[in-house]
């Protein structure tokens, strides 16, 4: 049974135990990420990355928090992609279990993302908010942390003071905000300000917390958490990046989310499924029309067929390109790393050679000294490989950028000729570029970049 106040860490570690026990899990880790862990900022990045924190998950628990944000934007719907084809892989099938902690809605907006994304996650554990002595009796572990003791209207449940309290705290727990131990960890803060400001004149008196202090604080965050759910909601990036391409098709707005109550979708698969289609999987920044595999009427298919091998061998450019910069940063790395080890061992050497100076052991003391010198060109040797690899680091990146700017440049110019009525994304293809939907093509020589 999880204990009150039980975090989301807790419910992690004692589920990772309890498959560990079952025999499910080789261990009884678990391994706590967010969406931005499993998203790139990059075409063709986002895949690999969700790959590595699984690998990473392999017989623990793998629990990501705050999932709904793979809802938002067409990187984190690419990672949506990479766990439904990953889940039902030999690799990871039976390996790792992953929960998607967040808001009821939330879940359910993120399931629909893709349909096979409910059939890799058929377990739900959905957690209630808690009571209201629940509520007051964290409040009162975490006033105690501070030294705040609560005073004895809190032991006359019928007082009226106390009912008013409740009340309000009643209240404050069926808004589609409140958050719970989050919430009570902010009441707690707020109570023991007041207090320390209250007893600043006599710091030797102890500190007390009052049920009416109490019930001014909740009605204060109950009035602060409805004029908050009277506005807009956040607005989710996948509404961001369409908005910035006026020739988008209109895209209806998200409803924001209105959660009741936290819950974690668990996969636990342990058979091989059959995975369903997955939708395109080259993201970009800019989206293209809604169904990217829809060409436009009239285009043949010697040149649909050439357009989907150019956007299949553009990715894969990107893909490597990413993949050598990552390892010329992995390189620089470990020669740092390098260089500081020759470091510290010249500096060992160095007290050797003062020790063995002042026990007068001329043997050892040359012995020393030569060893400090080749120390001394290893970490010479080590630097300059340092140096020059940080050097190739850099020239990579910046042609990478100049890159990336030159294809931003491209899309922009492409966007304002309006070739493509349709405002499909353009990608290169032939000494050209041709839009995604297949009948539109503009020469290098045209562009005029």
């Amino acid at each position: 049974m999880l204990q009150l106040g039980t975090g989301k860490t807790t419910i992690a570690r004692k589920i990772g135990e309890l498959f560990y026990s079952m025999g499910i899990l080789s261990s009884s880790e678990y391994l706590e990420c967010s969406a931005s862990d499993l998203v790139a900022e990059y075409v063709g990045q986002t895949g690999p990355k969700t790959r590595d924190v699984l690998k990473k998950g392999l017989g623990k628990v793998l629990f990501i928090d705050e999932a709904y944000r793979l809802c938002e934007g067409q990187f984190a719907h690419e990672a949506v992609n990479e766990l439904v084809d990953s889940l039902t892989k030999p690799q990871f099938m039976g390996k790792v279990v992953v929960i998607l902690a967040g808001y009821n809605e939330d879940i359910n907006r993120l399931l629909k993302v893709n349909p096979g994304l409910s059939s890799r996650f058929p377990e739900e554990v959905p957690f209630e908010n808690m009571k209201p002595e629940e509520c007051i009796e964290l409040l009162r572990r975490e006033l105690e942390k501070r030294s705040i003791k609560i005073g004895l209207g809190f032991q006359q449940p019928t007082s009226s003071s106390y009912i008013k309290m409740m009340d309000t705290l009643k209240e404050l727990r069926s808004l589609p905000s409140w958050g719970n131990g989050r919430d009570i960890k902010t009441l707690s803060k707020s109570l023991a300000a007041a207090a320390l400001e209250a007893a600043a004149d006599d710091l030797s008196s102890p500190l007390i917390v009052t049920v009416e202090d109490t019930r001014k604080a909740l009605q204060s965050m109950l009035q602060s958490q409805k004029a908050r759910s009277k506005g807009s909601g956040p607005v989710p990036l996948d509404i961001i990046d369409q908005a910035a391409s006026k020739a988008q098709s209109q895209t209806p707005s998200a409803k924001p989310p209105t959660p009741f109550k936290t819950t974690a979708a668990i996969n636990t698969t342990t058979e091989a499924e059959e995975p369903p289609p997955i939708a395109d999987k080259l993201p970009t920044k800019t989206p293209d029309h809604a169904n990217p595999n829809q060409c436009d009427p009239g285009v043949s298919d010697i040149i649909w067929n050439d357009l989907q091998a150019s956007i299949a061998a553009n990715s894969a450019t990107e893909r490597a390109n990413a993949e050598a910069l990552a390892a010329q940063a992995e390189q620089v790395r470990s020669l740092r790393a390098e260089e500081e080890a020759r470091r510290q061992e010249i500096v060992k050497l160095e007290q050797a050679a003062e020790e063995a100076a002042r026990r007068k052991h001329e043997a050892e003391l040359k012995e020393f000294k030569r060893r400090q010198e080749e120390e001394r060109i290893r970490q010479l040797e080590a630097k300059r490989a340092r140096e020059e690899a940080e050097e190739r680091l850099r020239k990579a990146q910046e042609e990478n950028r100049r890159k990336k700017e030159e294809e931003e440049k491209a899309q922009r110019k492409l966007k304002e000729m309006g070739v493509c009525p349709a405002g499909f994304r353009w990608h290169r293809m032939g000494g050209g570029w041709r839009c995604a939907g297949g009948s539109h093509f503009v020469s290098e020589g045209q562009l005029g970049l």
